[in-house]
């Protein structure tokens, strides 16, 4: 169990069973261990002491709940977002993040969104020689050392400081959020969907601040040396190695009268992936599971899934990436619901939205699969104007029958920088010589396209922790279609 304690939860599921003298949802409804106790039978009058016995019965006081300890327990992760760039200058400097969403414990919020989590530096660890080399070569001295963080302090809104022991998986960079958007899922409007957004999108490219933004970036990420720097909006998941206590709360019984349940159609929640899936490895039936982390009501307010239900499901489609630059695929379902203490009940459920890194390109389309998405038509241009330049280096320069073995200097220096980037550039201006001119501009054509179409794509990955949103009473299609 995650976010609460399974003892906890155990303990209390047995509690409410007996005191609503209900069979716990074992599977098992018809054991005799788990049957009604049959209504006790009035007391005959004329028995000594039955009218105060039953008048005992009465005035005895109504069962109340124990109170439930409130803990977030190991191995739950703490999303956490940087709000400002933060330059990584050396081992055990100080950073600050903020919770990205609320932290459950069985059915209330122990630690509110946007909570500081504070932390530092642990390790900036330099890339390996050959990579140094491809880079200097590439006239690209930036240091690009890993770097390795730990969150030790969550100061909640009261001021109450907190100390964490934290293990931060590679930082995600800048996340985001793809829904499928069910409700509205017609050709009609999606297409209309589609042309706004590619509509908007251009306006936004073609504004002059946009312009003047995309140039400098250009800019920066061409100069020979930048300073490293952690970027805004960068978010890591910080797993807890020791648990959160906060205290403990009483719950009214008939609040959770309704626990096990199972949510109305279209009902949504939100979950995490418990087991991270690859489409290199995954396969038809591979196992997947997932945990709440947020609980599910009913809506008059009663508690139907605390956090850290399991949800079932497995793998029905997954292609991994091939040769020719195609991309991974990959489609899961969930079908069961489990809580402590009770067999898995099945339930349709449908994929709504996934949270995850803007670096892996990752799609999700209208029935809910996942895919890595190929950006062809920037692949065609780049290698296209590759090419261009490689042949552009082949025309001979002829002046009053005399070639000139040394070429134009401007298609020197262009082929130079396509297959060397500023080092190749700036050898093209000095040696302006035609032949190192077409070696260099074969060189890039070449690496463009291999890179672009010969290389394999790339893989879908979900790590373990990917944010994920369900609805129950749905699935667009039957499992393994």
């Amino acid at each position: 169990m995650n976010n609460l304690s399974r003892n906890s939860v155990i303990g209390m599921s047995l509690f409410f069973a007996m005191a609503l003298n209900l069979p716990a949802q074992t599977g098992h409804q018809n054991s005799p261990a788990l049957k009604r106790r049959p209504p006790a039978q009035a007391a005959p009058k004329d028995v000594p002491g039955a009218d105060s016995d039953l008048a005992f019965l009465q005035d005895s006081p109504p069962i109340v709940p124990p109170p439930l300890r409130l803990v977030v327990d190991a191995g739950v992760p703490l999303r956490v977002m940087l709000r400002k760039s933060v330059p990584a200058k050396k081992v055990g400097q100080s950073i600050q993040a903020f919770t990205t969403e609320p932290i459950y414990s069985f059915d209330r919020v122990v630690i509110p969104k946007d909570t500081e989590v504070d932390g530092h530096i642990t390790e900036l660890v330099s890339p390996s020689k050959m990579k140094r080399t491809a880079a200097y070569l590439n006239a690209d001295f930036s240091p690009h050392r890993a770097v390795q963080v730990e969150f030790d302090t969550l100061i909640l809104k009261d001021g109450t400081r907190m100390p964490l022991r934290t293990k931060v998986v590679p930082d995600l960079g800048p996340v985001i959020r793809l829904e499928t958007n069910p409700q509205k899922n017609g050709a009609v409007h999606r297409a209309r969907g589609l042309l706004s957004q590619q509509w908007h999108l251009l306006i936004s490219q073609i504004k002059p601040s946009a312009a003047w933004q995309h140039a400098k970036q250009f800019a920066w990420s061409e100069w020979p040396y930048h300073k490293q720097r952690i970027a805004a909006g960068t978010v890591f998941d910080a797993e807890l190695e020791q648990p959160l206590e906060f205290g403990s709360a009483a719950i009214a019984a008939e609040e959770m009268g309704a626990m096990g349940q199972l949510p109305a159609v279209n009902n949504e929640a939100y979950a995490r992936l418990a087991t991270p899936l690859s489409s290199a490895t995954a396969h038809l039936g591979t196992p997947v599971s997932a945990v709440l982390t947020r609980p599910v009501f009913s809506p008059d307010r009663k508690l139907l899934l605390p956090v850290g239900t399991e949800l079932q499901g497995m793998v029905v489609h997954a292609e991994p990436a091939r040769r020719m630059h195609r991309n991974g695929q990959l489609h899961f379902t969930l079908q069961r619901v489990q809580l402590p203490l009770s067999t898995p009940q099945p339930v349709e459920m449908a994929l709504e939205g996934i949270e995850v890194a803007k670096s892996s390109h990752i799609k999700l389309d209208s029935e809910g699969d996942t895919s890595v998405a190929g950006d062809k038509e920037s692949r065609v241009l780049r290698t296209a104007l590759s090419v261009a330049i490689a042949t552009s280096t082949m025309r001979t320069d002829e002046d009053r029958g005399t070639i000139d073995q040394g070429g134009d200097p401007g298609k020197t220096s262009v082929a130079g920088g396509s297959g060397f980037k500023l080092i190749g550039f700036a050898l093209g201006i000095g040696l302006q010589s035609r032949a190192f001119g077409q070696v260099m501009g074969f060189v890039g054509a070449g690496e463009s396209v291999y890179f672009h179409f010969i290389t394999r794509g790339n893989n879908l990955v979900l790590p373990k922790d990917t944010p994920i949103e369900v609805s129950f009473g749905q699935h667009r299609r039957p499992a393994g279609s």
